[in-house]
């Protein structure tokens, strides 16, 4: 049964991609590859050509800086630009057509290469590319463009770590114009794919008798921590240099400077997971929240998805008050890890990794992005937990927490699946074969 699946799925690829015959993105690649060795023969390197001469010179022509910027990465910037460009660019050039995706990356390519240059950033030269491309693939998918799912795979988390290095989620990171231009760069991909394709009467939005769920909880449930956002901004007097939230303003909504009583803990566990200390923090947790939360509304439906959400988020809190106020001496809760909607998007990876696995309607590409996202993530956390101990007062990062909200979102999506299949009978949505 798995050869013959496998067996087909290998043949659907081939198929595909001599239908494709994606010349210009291969073209495109041949080229990037024969500069390189050009460069390599006359320089004596292997990489990392930037400082010769002749680089210099040519990144100035137009057409041949964007053949030249890719060898003037380090070896595995190089890499990663050429898997993107490779899997996103067939895709891409498969929905558009050759001539129509010549003629977009060559005025894309023109204009980015001057940008970089005249800003002195040629090293996001390769990240506004694949930016470009993912806008583009973002309107194929939307149209239903199809894609063979090992390919779909590779491309989707290739854009997702390209979409994830231009915006600076840390707690303390900045926006500045680069991170703009970056969005600008997708936005700009996806609007010329709408313009370009808009009399396309060949490709279908929705396949007859499917509609694809539009996941308002998590839209509402964005919205909400948005707003939140919004108000702890208004009350600080605007975001500091480092685009942070001011303490006062905190303190100001009624969170609590430490857990030293019950009534300080309730104040904790009911604001906490709704405000966010950063620009940054906040854009870091509404990725988790779109990313994960997608693929567990998609399973478990609008309701038991928001549900879920919230009470697995409110649990995590419970637990770290609770190991806060039975702490020897307590434990001084500082703004960088008292607030935060972590508790609340690792509960949805918990979740996810339950619906994901048995999800029957969810692409091959979105199943890889939240396996590698969910996955780091979560290393991550338990890194944390063994190298700085469970209760640590000067971490930045709560990662108990996160492991709190993990497990909870773990016991309660198995909880829900179990209920439905031997309980309550009743089929969930993301259990459905249409």
């Amino acid at each position: 049964m798995f050869q013959r699946k496998l067996a087909q799925k290998l043949r659907y690829s081939k198929s595909w991609i001599v239908k494709t015959r994606a010349w210009v993105t291969l073209g495109y690649c041949g080229l990037v590859i024969l500069a390189w060795l050009l460069f390599g023969v006359f320089t004596g390197r292997v990489f990392n050509f930037e400082n010769t001469p002749a680089f210099r010179l040519g990144t100035l022509v137009p057409i041949v800086g964007p053949i030249l910027f890719p060898i003037g990465r380090p070896l595995l910037g190089t890499g990663y630009f050429f898997i993107g460009f490779l899997t996103l660019g067939m895709y891409v050039e498969s929905f558009l057509g050759h001539k129509r995706f010549l003629a977009c990356i060559s005025i894309f390519f023109t204009i980015i290469q001057y940008l970089s240059i005249a800003n002195h950033f040629s090293s996001v030269m390769l990240e506004w590319t694949i930016l470009v491309l993912v806008g583009i693939a973002i309107i194929a998918v939307w149209k239903r463009v199809p894609y063979p799912g090992w390919l779909q795979a590779v491309a989707a988390v290739s854009a997702y770590l390209f979409v994830d290095w231009s915006m600076p989620t840390a707690i303390d990171a900045r926006f500045d114009y680069v991170n703009w231009l970056s969005w600008g760069m997708l936005i700009a991909g996806g609007a010329a794919a709408l313009g370009i394709t808009r009399n396309d009467h060949h490709f279908q939005l929705f396949l007859p008798g499917v509609m694809v769920p539009i996941p308002w909880g998590m839209i509402g449930l964005c919205t909400v921590l948005i707003v939140f956002f919004v108000v702890e901004v208004f009350l600080s007097g605007g975001l500091d240099h480092a685009n942070m939230v001011r303490h006062q303003s905190l303190g100001a909504l009624g969170l609590p400077k430490e857990i030293d009583s019950v009534a300080a803990a309730v104040r904790q566990i009911l604001l906490g997971p709704f405000l966010q200390q950063s620009l940054g923090h906040l854009v870091s947790n509404l990725i988790g929240v779109g990313l994960y939360g997608f693929v567990v509304e998609r399973f478990f439906g609008h309701s038991r998805a928001v549900w879920a959400a919230i009470v697995s988020g409110f649990g995590a809190g419970i637990i770290r008050s609770v190991v806060t106020l039975t702490a020897t001496g307590g434990m001084l809760l500082a703004y960088s890890i008292g607030v935060g909607a972590s508790g609340i998007v690792f509960a949805l990876a918990g979740m996810g990794l339950v619906s994901t696995f048995f999800d029957k309607n969810l692409a091959t590409g979105t199943k890889a992005v939240f396996y590698f996202s969910a996955f780091y993530s979560i290393t991550s956390a338990v890194s944390g937990i063994i190298n700085g101990g469970l209760i640590n007062p000067t971490a930045e990062v709560g990662d108990d927490v996160h492991v709190y909200g993990l497990l909870i979102g773990f016991i309660f999506g198995l909880f829900i699946l179990l209920w439905h299949r031997f309980v309550s009978r009743h089929t969930l949505p993301g259990l459905r074969t249409n």
